[in-house]
C-alpha cells in the first residue's frame, strides 16, 4: 500500500513547484529534481556523471534521471558551482539607498578579485588527483611528505648543478607508482580549464540584517554595511549555460557551494548560530543567522582533510558567550573526529546538520553524498521561496538582455509609434522638440565623453595596480622560498652538530653481543630518531636499551619506545632485532 504522505508530497503548491538543480564540483556533476509538496521540498530523483566535458556530463546525468522514472523534466535549472566564492563584505552602501547595478557590480568585483586569486591557490595538482579519484587522502598525505623529504635532500645537495629547479607533486606521485603520467597530465589540463588566468568574475550580492545595537554603533562612527557577496567565473557560467541550452533547458541562476548549508539552519531572530562546513580543500566558519550573517571566515584544509586544531582555532575566535552549540556539516569520515575535538576543547555541544550523521559518505551508483544533498536542498528551497531572500546570494546564468533600441522584435512597434506621432504632431512642435532634443543630446554626449575618459583613466589605474600587485606577490614568493631554504640549512647545521654526540652515546651503549644496523633521521624537526640494531642474546639487547637510555640523559634525550623481537641476523644466526625511537627535549635539528 502506498504511503499517504508520499501521495500528498507529490502535490505541487505554488509556482514553481519543481526545480532542476545542477551541482558541479569540477570532478563530478550531480543533477537532482527537487519537488515542493505538503511535506516540503524533497529530492524526487537524482543522478550523476564523472565526465569532464560539461555537455557530455549533463547528457549522462539527465539520461540517468529519465532511467530512474522521471518522464518530464523542468525547462529551467539552477547551478551550484564549487568554483564560485562567497564572502561577507563591509561596504559603504546603505541597503535602503543602493547604488546603480553597474556601480555596485564593480565595487563588489573589486573586493572579490583578490579573494578569488587566493582561493585558486587551494586547487593544487594533489587536489585534482584526489578529486578525480586517483588518490586517497592517505596517499596524498604520503606523497606530500615524500615531496618535502626530496625538497630537503635537494637543498642539502653539495653540487649545485645537480639540484632540480623544483620538486613537483605530480612527479613524486608518478615515481611512487600511485598515479600514471596520463592522469597527471589530465589533472594539469583540468586545472587550467577550471581556473583560467584571464577569467572575469560575475558577481551577486545581498544585504544582511544587523542587530539594533550594531546599527546604533555604526550611526555614531559612520561604519559600513554588511553584504553577502558571490562571484562566479564568467567562463563557467557560459559553459554550463550552453550545455543546458543543448538539452532544451534554461539555466537561470548560479550559486556557490561553500556556505549553502547555512541557509537551512532554523535560528530565532534574536539568536546567533555558529556553523562549520567542511569541503575537501577548504572550510568555512559562519556566525549569525540566514539573512543576517555576522561573520564568514574561510580556511584551507591539509591534503584534503581538516585538521581538528585548525577547526577549533577558527571556531574559538568566533565563539561568543551566548552561543552554546555548533552546527557541523562535514564528510562522514571527519564528523566524529571534529565533534570530539570541538566538544573537548571548546566545551560546546555539536549538532550535526543534515545527513552528516552515521551512514555512508556516498549513495550507490555515484549519487551525491549527504553534504551535496544538503546543498541541493538549500538552493532548491531558496529558489522555491521557502528560505529568507537574503540567505543565499546568486547571479544570473544568462547574459544581460540587449537595450531596447537593439532588440529587433521591437522595431515594428517603434515604426508604428513614429508614424502615429508624425500624424498627430505639427510642424512647429516637431521643430521645437527637435531643437530641444539636439541640445540635450549634445549635453549628454559631453557628459558621456567625460565619463568615458574618467573610466579609461580608472581602468589604467586598476591595470597598473594589478600589475604592481602581481610583482609584489612574486617578490613575496621569492622571499618565502629563500626563507624556507635558510631555515632548512639552519636545521641541517644543527643536526650536523648534534649527530656526532648522539653517535658517540650510541657507540658507548653498544656491547660485544650486538651491532647497529641503521640510524634514521626524522623527516621534520622535533620528531623522533629511529634506530635499528641486532643482538645475539635478549640480555644483550635489553642491556643496550637500558645503557642507551642512561647515556642519552647528558644530551637531554631518552628512549621513547623500544621493541625487541626474535629475528635472524648475519649468516642466519639466531638473535634479536632491536628497534628504538629516541626523543630529545629540545627536538632533533629544531
Amino acid at each position: 500500500m502506498q504511503n499517504p504522505l508520499a501521495v500528498l508530497n507529490s502535490i505541487q503548491i505554488g509556482k514553481p513547484g519543481r526545480v532542476l538543480v545542477l551541482h558541479a564540483d569540477g570532478y563530478q556533476l550531480n543533477v537532482a529534481l527537487v519537488q515542493s509538496g505538503v511535506a516540503g521540498a524533497t529530492i524526487r530523483a537524482r543522478a550523476g556523471s564523472r565526465a569532464l566535458d560539461p555537455p557530455a556530463a549533463l547528457a549522462q546525468a539527465l539520461e540517468g534521471l529519465r532511467a530512474g522514472g522521471v518522464r518530464r523534466l523542468p525547462k529551467k535549472a539552477v547551478l551550484i558551482s564549487a568554483s564560485a566564492i562567497t564572502a561577507l563584505l563591509d561596504l559603504p552602501v546603505d541597503p535602503e539607498h543602493p547604488r546603480p547595478r553597474d556601480q555596485m557590480h564593480e565595487l563588489v568585483r573589486w573586493e572579490l578579485e583578490s579573494l578569488f586569486s587566493e582561493q585558486s591557490l587551494r586547487w593544487t595538482i594533489g587536489a585534482h588527483l584526489m578529486g578525480r579519484g586517483y588518490l586517497t587522502p592517505e596517499q596524498r598525505t604520503a606523497i606530500a611528505d615524500r615531496q618535502a623529504l626530496q625538497a630537503l635532500d635537494t637543498q642539502s645537495s653539495p653540487d649545485v648543478s645537480d639540484r632540480p629547479t623544483k620538486v613537483r607533486f605530480g612527479e613524486v606521485a608518478v615515481e611512487a607508482g600511485l598515479v600514471s603520467r596520463e592522469q597527471v597530465d589530465e589533472c594539469l589540463a583540468l586545472r587550467d580549464e577550471l581556473l583560467p588566468d584571464d577569467d572575469q568574475l560575475v558577481c551577486g550580492w545581498l544585504a544582511q540584517t544587523r542587530p539594533v545595537e550594531d546599527e546604533l554603533a555604526d550611526d555614531d562612527d559612520g561604519g559600513g554595511f554588511p553584504w553577502l557577496a558571490l562571484a562566479v567565473p564568467e567562463s563557467q557560467r557560459r559553459i554550463w549555460a550552453k550545455a543546458c541550452k543543448r538539452q532544451g533547458i534554461i539555466l537561470e541562476t548560479a550559486y556557490a557551494s561553500l556556505g549553502a548549508g547555512f541557509a537551512r539552519l532554523q535560528v530565532a531572530p534574536a539568536e546567533e548560530a555558529l556553523y562549520l562546513e567542511v569541503h575537501p580543500e577548504q572550510f568555512a566558519v559562519m556566525r549569525g543567522r540566514p539573512g543576517g550573517v555576522r561573520s564568514l571566515r574561510i580556511g584551507s584544509t591539509q591534503n584534503g582533510r581538516l585538521a581538528p586544531e585548525d577547526a577549533v582555532g577558527l571556531c574559538r575566535e568566533e565563539l561568543t558567550p551566548d552561543i552554546q552549540r555548533l552546527h557541523l556539516l562535514a564528510p562522514h569520515h571527519e564528523v566524529d573526529t571534529l565533534t570530539e575535538a570541538i566538544t573537548d576543547l571548546l566545551g560546546i555541544e555539536v549538532v550535526r546538520v543534515g545527513g552528516s550523521g552515521p551512514g555512508p559518505a556516498s549513495e550507490p551508483d555515484g549519487q551525491p553524498h549527504d553534504r551535496v544533498a544538503d546543498e541541493i536542498l538549500a538552493v532548491a528551497r531558496h529558489v522555491l521561496g521557502t528560505l529568507p531572500r537574503g540567505a543565499l546570494p546568486s547571479v544570473s546564468a544568462q547574459p544581460p538582455r540587449p537595450a531596447l533600441w537593439q532588440r529587433r522584435e521591437l522595431l515594428p512597434y517603434a515604426a508604428a509609434a513614429a508614424v502615429v506621432l508624425g500624424v498627430l504632431g505639427n510642424d512647429v512642435r516637431m521643430r521645437v522638440q527637435s531643437w530641444q532634443n539636439q541640445a540635450e543630446l549634445k549635453r549628454l554626449d559631453q557628459v558621456f565623453e567625460e565619463q568615458m575618459e574618467m573610466k579609461r583613466i580608472a581602468d589604467q589605474i586598476r591595470a597598473e595596480s594589478r600589475r604592481l600587485k602581481l610583482e609584489v606577490d612574486e617578490q613575496e614568493r621569492v622571499v618565502a622560498r629563500l626563507a624556507a631554504q635558510v631555515s632548512g640549512l639552519e636545521r641541517l647545521t644543527r643536526r650536523r652538530e648534534q649527530m656526532p654526540k648522539v653517535l658517540e652515546q650510541i657507540a658507548a651503549a653498544c656491547n660485544d653481543e650486538m651491532f647497529v644496523q641503521a640510524v634514521n633521521l626524522p623527516p621534520a624537526a622535533g620528531a623522533l630518531v629511529q634506530m635499528r640494531a641486532w643482538a645475539l642474546t635478549n640480555t644483550g639487547a635489553q642491556l643496550f636499551v637500558t645503557t642507551l637510555n642512561n647515556t642519552l640523559e647528558e644530551l637531554g634525550g631518552t628512549v621513547r619506545n623500544s621493541r625487541i623481537v626474535a629475528a635472524p641476523g648475519p649468516r642466519n644466526l639466531s638473535g634479536y632485532q632491536i628497534e628504538v625511537w629516541l626523543a630529545f627535549r629540545e627536538g632533533f635539528g629544531a
